[in-house]
């Protein structure tokens, strides 16, 4: 039986000069693929740990 992956996202470090679209920094940030497909989901750092923060609570 073939393995299923329920993710097929992952994150890559962006490119000089791309921001988070929460804060606006250009400091270690990061994009979301999916496969190889870019996604429009940019954040940096501390709003990564912020979102995952905000979603184990509401779990």
């Amino acid at each position: 039986m073939k393995r299923f992956h329920m993710s097929k996202y992952h994150w890559e470090k962006a490119s000089e000069g791309e921001r988070c679209k929460v804060c606006g920094t250009s400091k270690k940030v990061e994009i979301l693929y999916y496969g190889e497909t870019k996604t429009d989901s940019i954040l940096c750092m501390n709003c990564m740990e912020e979102t995952a923060k905000t979603m184990e609570m509401k779990n």
